[in-house]
Order: structure tokens, then sequence, then C-alpha cells
């Protein structure tokens, strides 16, 4: 067989062997598991998102959890996937944080996801709304140099909050 002049025909007696790039065969390949609802995952919460949810992330998504703290280890349950957020509760507690209070004021707190800062101690949720404020004011210029004074504490530490969430699905 004869060759083109620009190379792109060698007959079969002349072909070099493909060489496939050099892998070290004792390390394993890294497989992303596929994030599924029902999923079971260890995750170290690193922080809190706006709507107080603790944040970690997973091989392929990031991840918000209800009734995590930052500096807790959790086993979550995935309740839902999106495309690269996936949203979960706690299932169990493996590393407690030292931000998370020995008894939460609610008993169905951890269920009910309500309060998702309740189960954090009092003086740590008043500090992390104030740094809240301060980092959406920092937001514009204008509003910059705004002193934000601690919060005042009520009376009472529960029994005074007044969000509610409304879930509305259609088919």
């Amino acid at each position: 067989m004869k060759k083109e002049k620009n190379n792109k025909f060698v007959s079969p007696q002349r072909r070099e062997p493909s060489r496939k790039p050099d892998v070290p065969r004792s390390t394993p390949q890294s497989v992303q598991t596929k994030l599924t609802e029902r999923s079971v995952l260890d995750v170290e919460i690193s922080g809190l998102d706006d709507e107080g949810y603790g944040i970690s992330a997973s091989e392929t998504h990031a991840l918000r959890v209800g009734g995590a703290l930052p500096g807790d280890t959790v086993r979550i349950g995935i309740d839902h996937v999106a495309l690269r957020m996936a949203f979960g509760h706690v299932k169990k507690i493996l590393t407690v944080s030292p931000l998370r209070s020995k008894r939460p004021p609610c008993r169905v707190s951890a269920r009910c996801l309500g309060c998702p800062l309740i189960a954090m101690k009092y003086r740590d949720q008043a500090e992390w709304k104030r740094l809240f404020i301060l980092r959406h004011l920092r937001e514009y210029s204008e509003l910059g140099e705004i002193t934000v004074h601690p919060l005042l504490s009520p009376l009472r530490l529960i029994h005074y909050r007044t969000t509610a969430r409304l879930a509305i699905s259609g088919k």
C-alpha cells in the first residue's frame, strides 16, 4: 500500500501499536457514586446557609442539611436531589459540634425542622444572626459602616418565634 503526501494513510504492516496512557495499576480509580433520594452519607458540616441549614458537599452535589450545625459530623438521609444541590436531614449525629446545646428547648425540633437554629446555644444563635445582618449590609457600600449591636435577649428563649414556612406542591 502506498503513502499519501499528507500521511493520512499508512499501510497496516507499518502502523505502530496504539499506546494507552500510563496509569499506575496500584491506585484505584475514583468512582463517583450517583446521589439519589434515600441515599445515606456521612458528612462534616462546614457552615450554615442563610436559612440556618447546615452546608456540606458530596463528590457531585452541594448539600443542605436540616438540623445540622457547623462542626457536626452527621449521617444524613437525602430527601431531594436537584441538578447540583441535594437536601437532606440528620439521621444520626456522629460527632457533636461545640455550638450544639446539650438540651434543646424543644423536644420535636429534630423532626420538625421549623426552627433550624434551635439546637444551637442561644449566645451562638444571637452572634450568627448579628453576623448574618452584617454580611448583608456590607453588600451595600453606603451601609457598610453601620454598627450592629448585639441582639437583645428576650425574657423567654422560646415561644416568641413567629416564622411560618408553607410547603406547596401540585401535580
